[in-house]
């Protein structure tokens, strides 16, 4: 009997040894999708926002999947006689709130005395992209604390420029048309004001893309420009809410929109660097941001061959490459209709084409937050299509090569990754767990279905999250083919 089972035995080993011949490890899965849930999501509003006294606008307007509200004087008055916050501009803020929104309070002018005026600053000519304005005494500085759970943030400036050897005075803050310089130094008694009355608020302020010429001294670069404002401004903001590094920049800058502007890649991947590096030397981060194009000029302008989405897919696009750096604010531009710009509702607030392109774009775009907000964004890789006349981003690709580090992109098997047309990859990480964002870098409207070959070292698994789904899957010898519809991404995580 013993001999039977010792036999038994042997005839159970050479079969356990035949069937791993190449001594493979059994395959382990050790990626599971709910680890990576965060339950979070990340600020997104639109300016030129709806009417905030009506409650179908508001609803109308949380329906495309904003979580914030940005409140101007567009619809209602800022001040009364007095000088005090006005009883509509009260109920405004009240609104939004019930409309389980957040709230943020827009300095209309970038005013240095937009929420206190006393009567000698009053008397003070103004000027606001070259148009005369005046401002009426008020004392706001402390009518805001009655509405603490409904403000989270303070749009403090619109495209504001770098200081020249001949500063404007304070009162005069000159915007985009005619290009002057103003002092961002002049942003220091909004900065002084919001440390000590509204610290835990966010402390907001756009910027103007590196193809707005003029906008900084001959000689610097867009970097030091972008630079001298988280020196000079951003970093004097020293409370607990959030401060941001926020690009207005688009990739349409063509009526026909075959090509994506070449700086459009560049700027993003220049603000995205500028905060990563503070973040990584600071206890109190930076919020990196973008803007979304979804606005046309009726009339011929400077800016007249800005056209809006003619796309889901072309603001689906616009989203992936700005989260793909990074950004954990969006701002879109615009929602409301006004004089010669065209928003994504009429001027009567019908909705319009774009309402529902922006809708389906948010919906396949924003179940991303949940996981990204995971992961911190680490670098950029941009991957030029296989055949050389295929390339459409060449210029924008040629200036990312000097802009980053590709020994520095985690388990990424760059020798092995291809693509039929242009992509790009973003690098994220979380402790030891590297993530990577890719995006169909073709433009949109040529309608192009791009498929990239995509490689990890040492790694046999991934979990792949497309729009709202997620699914697990398997690498063959850590390699895996995408295909990406046009204006699409997907977002990897490989162990």
């Amino acid at each position: 009997m013993r001999t039977r089972t010792n036999f038994l035995i042997l005839i159970s080993a050479l079969l356990l040894s035949s069937c791993n011949t190449n001594n493979e490890k059994p395959f382990v899965r050790t990626l599971f999708e709910e680890d990576f849930v965060s339950g979070k999501t990340f600020t997104t509003f639109a300016d030129l926002p709806p009417s905030p006294i009506s409650e179908t606008d508001l609803s109308q307007y949380k329906d495309l999947g904003f979580n914030t509200c940005l409140l101007t004087e567009d619809r209602v008055p800022l001040i009364d006689t007095e000088g005090h916050l006005s009883d509509s501009y009260k109920q405004a803020i009240r609104n939004i709130g019930n409309a389980d929104m957040k709230c943020w309070i827009r300095n209309m002018y970038n005013d240095p005395d937009y929420f206190e005026c006393d009567t000698e600053a009053a008397s003070k000519q103004r000027s606001n992209y070259g148009t005369p304005y005046s401002l009426k005494e008020r004392h706001l500085t402390t009518e805001f604390q009655e509405f603490d759970d409904i403000i989270s943030g303070f749009y403090q400036g619109d495209e504001i420029y770098q200081y020249t050897e001949t500063p404007v005075e304070h009162y005069e803050i000159p915007e985009d048309a005619p290009y002057r310089y103003s002092a961002m130094d002049q942003y220091q008694k909004l900065v002084d004001w919001q440390n000590e009355y509204y610290p835990n608020k966010a402390f907001h302020v756009n910027h103007v893309p590196s193809s707005s010429i003029n906008h900084w001294p001959i000689g610097n670069t867009y970097e030091s420009f972008i630079k001298y404002y988280v020196n000079e401004v951003m970093d004097k903001f020293v409370g607990d809410g959030m401060k941001t590094i926020c690009l207005d920049n688009y990739p349409y800058r063509s009526v026909l929109r075959e090509a994506i502007s070449p700086t459009y890649l560049t700027d993003l991947l220049t603000c995205a660097k500028i905060a990563k590096e503070y973040n990584e030397t600071h206890d109190k981060k930076s919020t990196f941001g973008f803007c979304v194009q979804l606005h046309s000029y009726t009339s011929t302008q400077s800016l007249g061959n800005l056209t809006g989405p003619m796309s889901p897919e072309e603001i689906t696009y616009n989203l992936y490459s700005g989260l793909s750096m990074g950004a954990r604010l969006i701002e879109y531009f615009c929602y409301r209709s006004i004089s010669t710009v065209t928003g994504i509702v009429n001027n009567d607030g019908s909705v319009n084409e774009r309402y529902g392109f922006t809708k389906e774009a948010n919906r396949r775009v924003l179940p991303l937050q949940d996981v990204l907000s995971n992961f911190e964004w680490q670098n950029f890789y941009p991957v030029r299509a296989d055949i050389s006349n295929e390339i459409e981003n060449q210029e924008a690709f040629d200036n990312i090569d000097s802009m980053i580090d590709k020994n520095n992109l985690g388990c990424l098997d760059i020798n092995k990754v291809s693509s039929r047309l242009d992509a790009s990859i973003g690098y994220f990480k979380n402790n030891n767990q590297d993530a990577y964002f890719i995006v169909n870098q073709s433009a949109p409207i040529k309608n192009q279905i791009n498929t990239i070959n995509i490689s990890f070292k040492d790694c046999n698994q991934a979990l792949l999250y497309h729009e709202d789904s997620v699914q697990f899957i398997k690498l063959i010898n850590g390699a895996y083919r995408l295909n990406l519809k046009p204006g699409d991404a997907y977002f990897l995580i490989p162990a």
